[in-house]
């Protein structure tokens, strides 16, 4: 008889199938709409440059691709940080805040340092609209911020409510400041809306020129490149009435800022016809009246996001061209008065956002070309994140064409790598579930010296969506009260053929100096699930993923695809690494020394009641394989009336077995179907992880897709087997110490054997 979760699964992909069919069909509807129709609340005129990327607040087709099916609203998998900000969604990306570091005088603190080892460079949040700026020997670096909605979910639409700032003095090291000033304190602007924006510094001055959704363009001015700033006027410096060959609200966005060789700063800025003007030394008036820039745009039409350099006497106007996906033009002028020649597209579509935006700067002897995509989990037109990649010239001046690269300028390469968070942040947990901004599942413990480190699924699925998890998260503690979250540090498409949202369950284990994260994919390669391997110096990252399985589908029977699940991995005394996985057969096979293939026969071990999630622990000699089950009815006073799974367990001698079955652990979690075990000792304790389904977050409950991971003592009886566990609220409320050091400190327990 299938399982529940198999029927499930089946009855999922049929509607999600549908759900992708109509969606897409909606979208291709949108797309043959004229764009000036779609703005809700606007009557199109004539003339006009259409175009919807700030369409604001009421469309509801997404654009971008990639989202439908799968994805965030379709359900699937990972990330698509379905969700966006952690805070990542995610990557809800979590708008993950390290701890501030010390501000300088007349200063503000720094919130977070990162080392990025590929593109997207932020993986913490989401940002956009790059605009870099070389201040002495420092490159800073002013972007969007695309935030989620009030549930958590990705956008279709743009809700952008700061901007964020970040320095760095060799493009390794990214130092990331307070939101430099908030959207609120330009008290003339209506909408609450913090689109692009570019800084300058002049005269010991550092100013800000910003723009919101069709209130006009303003400046702001402070002491520091990193703030606090201030507006700087009172008013707007650019009104949407200067705009005057363009009717639609949105056209007075988008400020770029040069000063040239002799002095003289200009303003320019546009959507759908680009403006310019000169500034006064001041640099917060305009010195003279708005005009057109002068360009032959040709096929290369002027859309937004206009960006203007010098290079060798010579002026270049990068833009945004064109629509669904905006590509990057350029145009090369002798004056900035013009007359601008069209030199072609320096920079194709964009991946999965139907925007892009670019920034140029040369730093340290060498220039960047800074842009943005979606492709952080979760992420799409309205959820995007900033990347870098090297921009060179040819002889003749012109620029040569940009290849969007996933390892961009931080040399990331043949496997691809996830960064990481240098700071984490703080998480101080009261009880159960462990960690309550995010929905984490299927956990995995492993403990390194005197540190704990635990990682879990990022489950993102919203309203009826089933598993759409998104990504791989870490967590460290050392007493397990007081946590460090590391964010989504992993995603299954950074494995090649990876699909998104398909972050299942997965182990971390550590062999000499490496680790090895074995972890559940659904792959497009191999077909069905497929168990790959990533490897770090490091328990947190960055990792370096395999393209080739350590297990596919075909390796073992079943029929569904996804039989071959949820790994776990035991190394024993003697060196012999074991994995063991399975949905409906729980199989063993050894691992060879590289620990990246499988080392001989896989074995069906037969495991009684057996239904998924197993995992090995080893204690006194005895071998445990605890796992979900979904035995029926009442067993040892663990009542399972419905069938949810439950956690059970069986010993052996051997790890090959026989194992002989000893009856369950614990009962079927809180609101969920599924139940996930974990087992480590750890500061002579041992400790049971799980996830239930109890977790509320912006008043959506848990759910099938929406769990929440938990931790409970575990004991055990002088024979070696395991005494029930009682699934508490409570959790681990008093720090946690090491026995051999603390004895007074730690509770009592029972006898260990």
């Amino acid at each position: 008889m299938f399982s529940l979760k198999r029927t499930i699964l089946v009855l999922s992909a049929i509607a999600l199938s549908a759900t992708a069919v109509q969606l897409a069909a909606q979208e291709q509807q949108q797309q043959q709409r004229p764009r000036r129709q779609r703005q809700q609340g606007e009557n199109a005129q004539p003339g006009d440059q259409q175009r919807p990327r700030r369409q604001r607040q009421g469309d509801g087709a997404q654009m971008g691709g990639g989202q439908f099916g799968g994805g965030q609203f379709g359900g699937g998998q990972f990330g698509g940080q379905g969700q966006g900000q952690r805070r990542q969604r995610g990557n809800r990306l979590q708008d993950g805040q390290a701890q501030p570091g010390a501000a300088q005088p007349g200063g503000v603190a720094p919130i977070g340092e990162y080392k990025p080892v590929d593109n997207p460079v932020f993986k913490h949040k989401y940002t956009a609209d790059p605009a870099p700026v070389v201040i002495g020997d420092t490159l800073w670096l002013i972007t969007s911020h695309d935030h989620t909605d009030e549930s958590g979910r990705p956008n279709r639409n743009y809700t952008m409510k700061d901007w964020c700032l970040f320095s760095t003095k060799d493009m390794k090291t990214w130092t990331e400041w307070p939101a430099p000033i908030p959207v609120s304190d330009f008290t003339w602007d209506t909408t609450h809306t913090a689109y692009a924006a570019q800084m300058i510094a002049r005269n010991g001055k550092y100013y800000l020129y910003t723009s919101t959704n069709g209130a006009g363009i303003g400046v702001a001015v402070a002491d520091r490149p990193e703030g606090p700033y201030k507006d700087a006027i009172g008013k707007q410096l650019v009104k949407p009435e200067d705009c005057f060959a363009t009717q639609h609200s949105w056209a007075c966005i988008d400020p770029t800022v040069m000063i040239d060789d002799d002095g003289q700063a200009y303003l320019i800025w546009g959507n759908g016809h680009c403006y310019y003007a000169k500034l006064k030394e001041n640099m917060i008036e305009l010195d003279g009246p708005v005009k057109s820039l002068d360009v032959d745009w040709k096929q290369y039409r002027f859309t937004e996001g206009p960006w203007i350099h010098k290079y060798n006497g010579k002026y270049y106007l990068t833009y945004a061209s064109g629509f669904m996906p905006e590509r990057i033009a350029y145009a090369m002028a002798d004056s900035i008065d013009g007359h601008f020649e069209a030199k072609g597209i320096l920079c194709d579509g964009n991946k999965n956002t139907s925007t892009n935006h670019p920034g140029i700067a040369q730093f340290n002897g060498q220039w960047y070309f800074f842009y943005h995509d979606g492709t952080l989990p979760g992420g799409g037109s309205y959820n995007r994140s900033v990347c870098i990649d090297k921009l060179e010239y040819n002889a003749d001046g012109t620029m040569k064409p940009i290849v969007m690269t996933k390892e961009g300028i931080f040399g990331g390469a043949a496997a691809s790598e996830g960064g990481t968070m240098t700071n984490p942040v703080e998480v101080k947990t009261t009880g159960n579930p462990l960690f309550k901004d995010v929905w984490t599942a299927d956990p995995a413990a492993l403990v390194v010296g005197d540190t704990l480190y635990l990682y879990a699924g990022h489950d993102d699925a919203h309203g009826r969506e089933m598993f759409t998890i998104k990504a791989w998260r870490a967590y460290s503690t050392k007493d397990l009260v007081n946590w460090k979250s590391y964010g989504d540090v992993l995603t299954s498409t950074d494995f090649p053929y990876g699909q998104k949202n398909t972050c299942w369950a997965a182990q971390v284990v550590k062999k000499g100096d490496t680790y090895y994260w074995y972890v559940t994919i659904r792959n497009d390669k191999y077909g069905g699930q497929s168990i790959n391997v990533a490897t770090s110096d490091n328990p947190v990252g960055p990792w370096k993923t395999y393209e080739k399985p350590v297990v596919t589908d075909n390796l073992t029977s079943g029929f569904m695809g996804w039989n071959d699940i949820d790994p776990t991995c035991l190394i024993d005394d003697d060196g012999t690494a074991w994995l063991c996985w399975g949905n409906g057969n729980c199989y063993l096979a050894k691992l060879k020394d590289n620990m990246l293939e499988l080392d001989g026969e896989i074995i069906d071990l037969k495991m009684q009641s057996y239904e998924e999630g197993p995992w090995l622990y080893k204690r006194n000699g005895l071998y445990y394989c605890i796992y979900a089950s979904r035995t029926y009815g009442d067993e040892a006073n663990h009542k399972n009336p419905q069938g949810n799974e439950v956690i059970a367990y069986a010993t052996a001698e051997k790890i090959t077995g026989p194992w002989t079955y000893r009856g369950q652990v614990t009962g079927s979690a809180r609101n969920s179907f599924t139940i996930h075990p974990a087992v480590v000792d750890f500061k002579g304790r041992t400790f049971l992880f799980y996830h239930n389904a109890a977790l509320s977050i912006n008043g959506e409950g848990g759910a099938l897709g929406r769990r929440a991971v938990c931790v409970d003592e575990m004991f055990f009886n002088e024979d070696g087997t395991i005494k029930p566990v009682r699934q508490t609220n409570e959790g681990i409320q008093e720090p946690v110490f090491d026995l051999l050091s603390k004895k007074a400190a730690a509770p009592p327990r029972f006898p260990v054997k």
